[in-house]
């Protein structure tokens, strides 16, 4: 996969993050926190986003942690 279509595939992970972030009134580390120390949604009707949500943001640490220092 070439550079470009890395970062693309970045802004598009970025730009979901944002969208949860949005729609829920809350950052995704702070979200992912809560949700990694077992804390219950505050709203029953986060349920269904919960896990894709940390699971995007689990996707987004690795992709961090694969970036050279310099990027």
């Amino acid at each position: 996969m070439k550079p470009a279509d890395l970062r693309q595939d970045l802004s598009a992970l970025e730009a979901e993050l944002r969208a949860y972030e949005h729609h829920y009134g809350i950052l995704t580390r702070e979200f992912y926190e809560a949700y990694m120390d077992g804390d219950e949604a505050s709203d029953p009707s986060w349920e269904p986003d919960r896990a894709n949500w940390a699971r995007l943001y689990e996707d987004w640490l690795r992709w961090q942690e694969l970036q050279p220092a310099s990027a």
